[in-house]
């Protein structure tokens, strides 16, 4: 009794829960890093100013609860707490994703957008290569969420488009149908993702034609 608490979540999921992640009373130093908050039927992050001294909140992914992203209690008090809130990705929490603090979105490399998950209903929270929590496709340059990019549907090189097996001409149909709306769904972005640059767009195109007719393209590994 007495002696301050510190309180560390890192490269944790934290979901499908009743009651939020909640820094009660005693607790000097709070930090969550690297962590996927997500599909609660709860608040996500709750703790104030009265509870905490320090508080951290790093390259987490905090959406889809159905309650309130980060709720910050007891606001009207005295503020004395040392706030570190830093490249993370607030989405689609359907109380909001901020009350009792200012929106952190766009500042300090926190954003709004959809972590584009693997497959949430199956509670695969790992993310897509194209998804903006992916290394390398946010402003800080660092993964977001605990869980690595890649969901593991492309094996061997890109240009799979529609997971036949083989890299041929169905393969350069189907991506066609997929960029000009013609109705086919990427089954693995991964494997569409021909020249390997994050977004599936007419550059993979291109690059699926040169590698298809012998203009020199070399498919990439996937990742």
């Amino acid at each position: 009794s007495g002696h301050p608490i510190n309180f560390t979540m890192s490269k944790c999921e934290y979901s499908s829960n009743r009651a939020p992640i909640n820094l009660e009373f005693g607790v000097y130093r709070g930090t969550i890093d690297g962590c996927t908050i997500v599909d609660n039927s709860s608040d996500a992050v709750v703790t104030s100013q009265s509870a905490v001294s320090i508080f951290t909140l790093h390259n987490s992914i905090i959406s889809d609860n159905l309650g309130r992203g980060l709720f910050w209690e007891y606001y009207w008090l005295a503020d004395t707490t040392s706030l570190s809130i830093v490249c993370n990705d607030f989405y689609s929490n359907l109380s909001g994703n901020f009350e009792g603090i200012s929106d952190r979105v766009g500042r300090d490399g926190n954003f709004s957008q959809d972590p584009m998950f693997c497959n949430a209903g199956l509670h695969i929270y790992s993310v897509k290569g194209i998804s903006p929590c992916a290394t390398s496709n946010n402003s800080c340059d660092t993964l977001i969420g605990a869980y690595s990019n890649g969901c593991g549907c492309c094996t061997g090189t890109a240009g799979n488009v529609n997971m036949l097996g083989i890299v041929d001409l169905s393969d350069l149909s189907a991506l066609v149908s997929y960029l000009t709306g013609g109705g086919f769904e990427l089954p693995c972005n991964d494997a569409a993702n021909v020249n390997g640059a994050g977004i599936v767009d007419l550059t993979d195109l291109s690059s699926l034609v040169s590698y298809l007719t012998g203009g020199g393209y070399v498919l990439p590994d996937c990742e």
